[in-house]
C-alpha cells in the first residue's frame, strides 16, 4: 500500500467514490487505511493540522506515521452518525476520528463553535456586571453608611486635622473682639463656627469621591502599585455614591448655616460667603478644579485668612480693624505653607493625575523656599499686630508654635521618601494648631486683662 492512500492522498483530493451507494447513505466501510466517508454525499473538506494523522473509525489500524520521517499528509474526515439509514429529518453533527501520532483512534464528537467568552477590556464592563448581578438580585449589598466601622471612615473622609484651617480663624475673629472689648452673639458664633466646618468638610468628602471616580481604573499604576496610592474612598467600607450623596449634603448644611450670618452681616457676609462656597466646591470639582492648579494655593491663602476672619467680624456686626487684618494674613500664610507642605508629600502621584500644583511649575527647591517664606511671614504678621499701639499684645503668645514650626519647615526641605513627607506634613498641622490656639488664648487673655482692669478702675 503507497503512502498516498494511506492518508487519503497527498493533494487531499484522491478520494474513491461509491457510485453504487444510495442517495443518502454513508459511503461503503473503507478498510484500506485510506480513511474518507461521505456525509448526506456531500464530499468532506480535508485539512492538515501539523502532528496529527486522521483515519477512519471503520479503519482496522491507524495510520502510524514518524513525524519528520515520511510523514505522509494528514487529512481530516467524518463518518455520519448514521451510517446505514436515510438523512434524518433534522441535522445531525458528525463524529470525527483522531489518531495523533501512531496511538488508537479516538471518535470525539462535534461541536458547534461557541462564542468566545473572552472580551477585550472595556473600562464600563465593571459597572454592566454590576446592573447584571443587581437585576439577578445577586448583588451584594452596599456597605451600610452608620455602622461602627463607616462612621470612622466618614471622620476619615473629612479629615478632621484638616478642618482646624477653617475653624480655628473663626475662633481666632471671636478671641480678637472680645480682647478690644467688644461682645459677640454666641448663637452667630455657633453658626460661624459649624458653617464653616461643615463647609469644609463637605469639601473634602466631595473631593474624595471625585479622585475616586477619576482614578478607579488606574490607581495600580500608581507609585509601583502601593497599596496607599489608591483613593482613601477605595479603602474604606462607604459606597461611593453614598459619599457623593453625603458630600452634598454637608455642603448644604454649611451654607444653610451662613443664613443667620447673612441676615445679621448683610451684603459683606453674602459675598464673602457665596465666594466660599465657590471655592469649595471648585476646589475638587471639574478638571480645572483650583487645587490642580497654582492659583489653588492663593486661593486657600485668601479664603482661610481674611476670608473666614473678615465674614465671623462682619457677622458680628462689627469692622474688621488693621491689626486684625494683619493676623487673618498670618493665619493665610500658614495655611498656605501646610499647603505646600501637602503638595511635597508625592510630586509623582501629582503628575499621574495631571496636576499642575506650584511644586511641578517652579520646582520642589523652589517650592521648599516659597513654604519657608509662608512660614516666616505668618510669625511676621502675627508679631506686627501684636506689636502696633492699642492692640492686642497677648498675640504674641503665639510664638510659642515656632519651635513645633521649624521642625515641621526641617521635614519639607529634608524629607525624601513617602513617609518621612508624610509625617512632615502632620508636623506642619501641629504647628498650625499649636500657632491658632496659642493666638485664641493670647487673645482672650487680653481680653480678660482689660476687664479686670476696667473693673478695678470702678
Amino acid at each position: 500500500m503507497d503512502e498516498s492512500a494511506r492518508s487519503g492522498g497527498a493533494t487531499g483530493t484522491d478520494y474513491p467514490t461509491d457510485a453504487g451507494a444510495p442517495k443518502g447513505q454513508g459511503a461503503t466501510p473503507d478498510t484500506t487505511g485510506q480513511g474518507r466517508a461521505d456525509i448526506y454525499d456531500t464530499p468532506t473538506v480535508p485539512v492538515t493540522p501539523p502532528g496529527y494523522a486522521y483515519s477512519s473509525a471503520e479503519a482496522d489500524t491507524p495510520a502510524p506515521f514518524a513525524p519528520g520521517i515520511n510523514a505522509p499528509t494528514p487529512t481530516y474526515a467524518a463518518t455520519s452518525s448514521s451510517e446505514g439509514s436515510s438523512a434524518p429529518s433534522s441535522p445531525s453533527y458528525p463524529s470525527f476520528t483522531v489518531a495523533p501520532q501512531g496511538a488508537n483512534a479516538a471518535t470525539v464528537p462535534y461541536a458547534p463553535p461557541q462564542p468566545s467568552s473572552v472580551n477585550e477590556y472595556n473600562e464600563y464592563d465593571e459597572y454592566e456586571e454590576e446592573d447584571e448581578a443587581e437585576q439577578a438580585g445577586q448583588k451584594e449589598p452596599h456597605p451600610s453608611p452608620f455602622s461602627v466601622r463607616a462612621l470612622i471612615a466618614w471622620v476619615r473622609l473629612a479629615h478632621p486635622s484638616t478642618l482646624l484651617l477653617s475653624t480655628m480663624p473663626v475662633l481666632v475673629a471671636l478671641a480678637a473682639l472680645w480682647a478690644r472689648g467688644g461682645r459677640f452673639s454666641w448663637p452667630l458664633a455657633a453658626c460661624a463656627f459649624f458653617g464653616v466646618g461643615l463647609a469644609h468638610a463637605g469639601a473634602n468628602i466631595l473631593d474624595e469621591y471625585l479622585e475616586y471616580a477619576r482614578r478607579v481604573h488606574t490607581w495600580n499604576h500608581f507609585l509601583d502599585n502601593d497599596p496607599n496610592s489608591a483613593p482613601l474612598l477605595a479603602r474604606v467600607p462607604v459606597y461611593h455614591l453614598d459619599a457623593l450623596r453625603v458630600s452634598v449634603v454637608v455642603l448644604a448644611l454649611g451654607a444653610l448655616a451662613g443664613v443667620p450670618l447673612i441676615i445679621s452681616g448683610g451684603w459683606r457676609v453674602a459675598v464673602i460667603g457665596v465666594i466660599g462656597v465657590l471655592i469649595a466646591f471648585f476646589y475638587s470639582a471639574t478638571n480645572f478644579a483650583l487645587k490642580r492648579i497654582p492659583i489653588g494655593d492663593l486661593a486657600v491663602l485668601l479664603a482661610l485668612g481674611p476670608g473666614v476672619l473678615a465674614a465671623t467680624i462682619f457677622s458680628q456686626r462689627a469692622t474688621p480693624t488693621f491689626p486684625e487684618w494683619l493676623l487673618s494674613v498670618g493665619l493665610g500664610c500658614f495655611a498656605l505653607a501646610v499647603a505646600l507642605v501637602s503638595h511635597l508629600r508625592d510630586p509623582r502621584a501629582d503628575v499621574a493625575n495631571n496636576y499642575r500644583t506650584l511644586v511641578l511649575l517652579v520646582g520642589e527647591r523652589a517650592t521648599r523656599v516659597i513654604c519657608g517664606f509662608a512660614f516666616f511671614g505668618a510669625f511676621a504678621f502675627t508679631i506686627a499686630a501684636a506689636l502696633l499701639p492699642g492692640a492686642a499684645h497677648g498675640a504674641l503668645l503665639a510664638v510659642v508654635a515656632l519651635p513645633y514650626t521649624l521642625i515641621a519647615l526641617t521635614g519639607a526641605a529634608r524629607a525624601s521618601s513617602l513617609t518621612t513627607r508624610a509625617l512632615a506634613f502632620r508636623s506642619a498641622i501641629r504647628a498650625y494648631a499649636t500657632y491658632a490656639l496659642a493666638l485664641v488664648i493670647g487673645l482672650a487673655a487680653t481680653g480678660v486683662y482689660f476687664r479686670i482692669l476696667h473693673l478695678l478702675a470702678k
